[in-house]
């Protein structure tokens, strides 16, 4: 047989009460407590013919004492006793499924075996469960044991070998740590204690009236209220093949501390998790919190597997289950797992963005998982938790950069810091989304940044009728490099960009010596309608611009603005803004020119001719008839004009145009 060893003492009457044979040597505290132990259980104890039990720890050896104790009236003197001990091993006690074989293995002595005490015996330890029936009075003692946890329990004693099954029974239902710590005595004439205090669980001797004032310190089942969750304990006595409870116990016991304080919340952890097609999450943290009340994290295992069932749906718990998943990835009690990061990470921003920033500021695993998740939320995830934390906006944008290239980001109040969070190449789509929102505080700082192809590229997309992209191109004028660059790229296409742009700047802001004005590029590459006011204003400015100093291309400019300008000047249409451009450009001319109109055609006759600047062009300054004639006869008041008209003509000769004969033909008529 391979079975657990178990060494044995005797304890009697020798000239006192002490140790008569021993397969073990013991000593110190662990000797007196058996010395103690093995004696009577109190004045006017009388065991029955099998006498009584008693169990308890010897920490010193890391044993357990399971003895019987029977009566010695062989002996000379009132009260001795016969003891008969076994010592288990902690291992062995935690492996042991029966007791059947100790109780066999208990023997009263005879007068001439003595000796056989000093061997070690060899027992199997395994084996069917203790099965009682539960009645109240089980109930009670139960309830007791493990609703008051810190107090010894103490009950009046029934039928002996009744009460030796159901102690045995509760014993053996504990878990191994519980088991070695737990104490008891099935029949006790006073409260018996160890060092630790009074044990576990006594069954008074006598008569019962007398039992609160002999077992002071201990509680009294009748005085305990019952607790529902230890049912399934009860449950257990009556069947303990029909349930895990036990096993449960075992596995996760041995993990938890509190002794006798674990077990109702076991029970309740053990019916959360494990008794319903669908645990119940919040019940098994409720337990778990319990046990947590020792002082430290409890029952790693149990932990890790309601955690990973919590993490299935991390998005479906209840805030109480998902903070204490939150806790079981701060303490790493679940592997850490890419996939796994993300969508613990991306549900706690749903629920806590606050909680999220924190773990984002951290080390450790939640730092990792925040991380993740941030990773894998939407925009829209994002964004809908900033609304109610603006002020965590900094810390999401700067890991999440993105963010600033939707419009509903910068629907959210505040935030203009965070253009310093933009990068040149991610400029116009910010831009976009800034124009979309109705942003206009950081427009210069982003066309500061942006591309003049992305900026073009922008202003193309945005709506004409909206006063933000306005402002966008009104910012856009407070930057002239920038903004000569978006009119030299060619990709504009809307004339309103030109002229919202044109009424934001001065005509003389952007230099150009290069032959192609910049101005012109733009208005020759758009395309669009916009009203005669703007029209008129774009003119005016084209022709002061063309009449300044900063324009390599001012024929072209005033062959684009002459004739609109003309008659709107003549018809006096034109608005303040647009005769101020103008007005102080022209020339005072003679004593009959002093109209506006007539100012402006004598000026242009006059540069032209000075320039002097290309004749074909002057040839081409309107394509109205009238007022191209009106041109030349202006050019035909002086020689040198004359001699000018003669250039005129000459570009004209071998021109198919239409109607140019025409003008060569009126020419030579002015200069012959």
């Amino acid at each position: 047989m391979t079975g657990a060893v178990l060494h044995q003492t005797l304890h009697g009457y020798s000239d006192g009460h002490r140790l008569i044979s021993s397969s073990l040597s013991l000593a110190g505290q662990d000797a007196r407590t058996m010395q103690v132990m093995s004696d009577l259980s109190g004045p006017g104890v009388k065991p029955g013919v099998d006498g009584y039990l008693t169990g308890y720890p010897l920490e010193g050896v890391g044993k357990y004492v399971l003895a019987r104790t029977w009566a010695a009236p062989e002996m000379p003197r009132p009260g001795c006793v016969w003891t008969h001990s076994l010592l288990i091993d902690n291992a062995d006690l935690a492996a042991m499924t029966s007791t059947n074989t100790l109780r066999q293995s208990f023997r009263r002595p005879d007068a001439g075996a003595l000796r056989s005490y000093a061997s070690p015996i060899e027992l199997d330890v395994k084996g069917a469960p203790l099965r009682i029936d539960v009645d109240e009075r089980v109930r009670l003692i139960l309830n007791a044991l493990y609703t008051v946890p810190d107090r010894g329990i103490a009950a009046d004693a029934a039928e002996p070998s009744h009460d030796e099954t159901l102690v045995l029974a509760i014993w053996m239902q504990q878990w191994p740590r519980l088991r070695r710590a737990f104490s008891f005595c099935t029949l006790s004439g006073v409260e018996r204690s160890l060092r630790s205090g009074p044990l576990d669980l006594q069954l008074a001797a006598g008569p019962q009236r007398s039992s609160r004032t002999r077992f002071p310190q201990s509680a009294f089942p009748d005085e305990v209220g019952a607790d529902p969750a230890l049912e399934p304990l009860l449950a257990d006595l009556v069947d303990p093949t029909a349930s895990d409870l036990r096993e449960f116990l075992r596995r996760v016991g041995g993990d938890v501390e509190g002794g006798r304080r674990a077990m109702i919340s076991l029970c309740r952890l053990y019916d959360s998790a494990f008794t319903h097609q669908e645990p119940d999450l919040s019940g098994a943290v409720k337990a778990l919190e319990r046990l947590d009340e020792e002082g430290r994290p409890q029952a790693r295992s149990v932990r890790a597997l309601i955690a990973r069932e919590a993490m299935r749906h991390p998005e479906r718990v209840d805030d109480d289950v998902f903070m204490f998943l939150v806790s079981a990835y701060e303490q790493g009690v679940l592997p850490t797992a890419d996939a796994m990061d993300a969508q613990l990470g991306a549900a706690l921003w749903r629920r806590s963005p606050t909680r999220f920033a924190a773990a984002l500021s951290e080390v450790g695993a939640l730092s990792a998982a925040a991380d993740a998740g941030l990773r894998l939320l939407t925009s829209e995830d994002v964004i809908e938790g900033l609304r109610e934390h603006v002020e965590l906006a900094p810390m999401i944008v700067e890991r999440r950069p993105d963010l600033l290239e939707t419009s509903a980001f910068w629907r959210i109040d505040g935030g203009d810091d965070l253009v310093s969070l933009v990068t040149p190449e991610t400029a116009s789509k910010v831009a976009t989304a800034l124009i979309a929102s109705g942003r206009l505080q950081p427009a210069q700082a982003i066309i500061a940044l942006a591309d003049a192809n992305g900026l073009a590229d922008v202003l193309n997309a945005s709506n004409e009728a909206d006063d933000v992209s306005r402002h966008w191109v009104t910012a856009l004028g407070r930057n002239p490099a920038k903004a000569e660059a978006l009119l030299r790229t060619g990709r504009l296409q809307h004339l309103w960009i030109v002229v919202s742009l044109a009424r934001s700047m001065d005509p003389d802001q952007i230099s150009d010596f290069q032959g192609q004005d910049a101005w012109l590029a733009a208005i020759n590459s758009t395309s669009g309608s916009v009203p005669d006011q703007d029209k008129d204003y774009l003119a005016a400015f084209a022709m002061s611009r063309a009449l300044g100093r900063r324009s390599g291309a001012p024929a072209q400019l005033m062959q684009y603005a002459y004739a609109r300008l003309y008659r709107a000047l003549e018809k006096r249409r034109l608005s303040y803004e647009a005769e101020r451009l103008v007005l102080w450009r022209l020339d005072w001319g003679n004593w009959f020119g002093w109209e506006p109109h007539e100012r402006l055609r004598q000026t242009v006759v006059d540069r032209f001719i000075s320039g002097p600047l290309n004749p074909a062009t002057f040839a081409r300054l309107a394509d109205e008839g009238a007022i191209v004639l009106n041109l030349f006869d202006e050019a035909a008041r002086t020689n040198r004009g004359r001699r000018y008209l003669a250039d005129v003509r000459k570009s004209l000769k071998n021109d198919d145009e239409k109607g140019m004969k025409a003008r060569a033909d009126y020419i030579a008529t002015k200069i012959k």
